[in-house]
């Protein structure tokens, strides 16, 4: 409930993999849908960087490109 009527109260949340998706399927309707976020899992081997949804806007695809340059450190291209 304070994530939907109070979500600038949030910086970091942590938490278990089926809260983690019902947590980012609820964000992701406080910004315009799942089509319009970038995912990214993270584990101990690898990381995945993907749009939110089967039907997902070219703006989801630039998001992941940019949080894939910022995760393996080329610091200057992400603001072009």
């Amino acid at each position: 409930m304070q994530l939907v009527a109070h979500p600038e109260q949030f910086d970091v949340m942590v938490m278990p993999n089926l809260y983690g998706n019902i947590i980012d399927n609820l964000a992701a309707g406080l910004v315009g849908g799942a089509g319009v976020v970038a995912g990214r899992s993270i584990g101990s081997d690898a990381v995945i960087f993907e749009p939110g949804a089967r039907h997902s806007y070219q703006q989801a695809f630039g998001r992941c490109a940019g949080i894939l340059i910022r995760f393996i450190s080329f610091r200057s291209y992400p603001s072009l």
